[in-house]
């Protein structure tokens, strides 16, 4: 009876999928038709310049003695492409490709599991054809990282801050917490301005549970 419901419920759960291939075909699709048809924007090149620092001497460091810091992350997730790939335009591009999907597939669940399933539908659909997304993840910059990291942090503070609403295990919780940590701290590395995500998540917070939000009551804490 058990094993039965259990092969219901992930068939239901395939099911639930199913809308996110041709979000994720068409997100491919109008973002690998940036990549190869569209020129390099003048910040593109700033960015695959520090690449080109990274596999020459490790560091992206500039022939003025100015480290670029800025997407540091995204810098030598570039250049780990490059030294697969080789170094070119589009082998360049590939890492912002690569996020956007990611953020199309986490937009999704975050709607489906926050609300319903046509609310995860809806804003991927929306992410997908924003023209300023498909820009971002079509150049070799550090916006679609930016984009995924900052949604990722975003869903994963709010989530760890509902243990006041519904009992979860300390185990959970710490889960969430680990992840906003990691997800802002990536975001950060993409994209210094994240950091004034922190103070608007803290007022979002503060708006939505008040000064419960700092409170977790014993119930709230099974091991």
């Amino acid at each position: 009876m058990r094993t039965a419901a259990h092969r219901r419920g992930r068939q239901a759960r395939l099911v639930q999928l199913l809308p996110l291939l041709p979000l994720l075909g068409a997100t491919f699709w109008l973002r690998w038709q940036y990549i190869t048809r569209v020129g390099l924007h003048v910040d593109e090149f700033s960015s695959l310049w520090a690449v080109r620092r990274v596999l020459d001497h490790g560091v992206p460091l500039l022939p003025s003695g100015v480290l670029y810091t800025r997407g540091l992350l995204h810098t030598y997730l570039t250049a780990l492409f490059m030294q697969l790939g080789g170094f070119s335009f589009t082998v360049g591009r590939l890492p912002s490709l690569l996020f956007a999907l990611a953020a199309v597939v986490l937009i999704y669940v975050v709607g489906w599991k926050s609300w319903r399933l046509g609310v995860g539908v809806l804003a991927a659909l929306g992410l997908t054809l924003l023209p300023e997304a498909v820009e971002a993840g079509g150049r070799a910059r550090f916006y679609a990282p930016m984009m995924f990291w900052s949604l990722l942090a975003a869903w994963s503070f709010f989530a760890a801050i509902r243990h006041t609403e519904q009992p979860l295990n300390r185990r959970t919780i710490l889960r969430w917490h680990i992840l906003f940590a990691v997800s802002f701290s990536c975001a950060i590395f993409s994209h210094e301005e994240i950091v004034l995500l922190y103070p608007a998540l803290l007022l979002a917070a503060l708006l939505w549970r008040g000064g419960r939000m700092c409170v977790c009551p014993a119930r709230s804490w099974r091991r």
